[in-house]
C-alpha cells in the first residue's frame, strides 16, 4: 500500500461542501458592538461606491452571506472575514449582523484531525477520530456549554462531524478523511 502524505490524506474541496449551504438556520445574530477586528488588521475598508452600493443592498436585503467571527471571551468577538460587510451594516443602521461560528469550530476539528492522523487514530471506517472535551471546547474558543452543544449538534446534522459515544466526560467525533 502506498504511504500518504498529510496533504493527500485529507480531500477538502471547498468551505461550502464541507459546511452546507449557509442559510437563515446556520447563522446566529451577533450584536455590532461586541466585534472588533483583530490586531494588525492589514486590510482598509473603504467608503467609495461600492461601499455605498453595498450598504444600499443591505438596506434592501439584508446582509446575505454571514461574516466569520472568532470568540475573544466576554462575550466579545473578533472579526476573521467581513469586515466590508460590518462597515455596511453600520452604516446601514443594523445593530446585529450574522456570524457562522460553528466554521470556527469546525476549523479547530479540523487542525485537531492533523494531531489524530499523526498518531493514527482511525475507526473501522477509516475516519479520524478525535477525543474533545466540551470543556475544552468551551475554553478554547469562548463558549458557554450550552453554544457549545448547538454548534456540536449544528455540524453534526450537517454530517461533517458523527459523535459516536460518550465516555466518561470526553467526547468523540469521526471526520471522513475523503470528505
Amino acid at each position: 500500500m502506498k504511504k500518504l502524505r498529510p496533504g493527500e490524506m485529507v480531500q477538502i474541496k471547498t468551505v461550502e461542501e464541507l459546511l452546507g449551504v449557509v442559510n437563515e438556520e446556520s447563522a446566529m445574530d451577533i450584536e455590532i458592538y461586541k466585534i472588533r477586528s483583530f490586531q494588525g488588521h492589514p486590510f482598509k475598508v473603504v467608503d467609495d461606491d461600492k461601499m455605498l452600493e453595498l450598504v444600499d443592498s443591505i438596506k434592501a436585503n439584508g446582509i446575505l452571506s454571514p461574516v466569520l467571527l472568532r470568540p475573544c471571551g466576554n462575550d466579545l468577538y473578533e472579526m476573521v472575514s467581513g469586515h466590508r460587510r460590518l462597515h455596511a451594516a453600520k452604516l446601514a443602521g443594523l445593530t446585529a449582523i450574522p456570524s457562522m461560528q460553528a466554521k470556527v469550530l469546525f476549523s479547530v476539528f479540523l487542525d485537531r484531525m492533523g494531531i489524530s492522523m499523526r498518531n493514527g487514530w482511525f475507526d473501522e471506517k477509516n475516519r479520524v477520530f478525535i477525543i474533545y472535551q466540551i470543556s475544552e471546547i468551551q475554553e478554547d474558543l469562548g463558549f458557554s456549554k450550552r453554544k457549545a452543544m448547538d454548534y456540536l449538534a449544528e455540524l453534526e446534522k450537517f454530517g461533517l462531524i458523527e459523535k459516536r459515544k460518550e465516555v466518561l466526560v470526553c467526547q468523540m467525533f469521526c471526520i471522513s478523511r475523503t470528505s
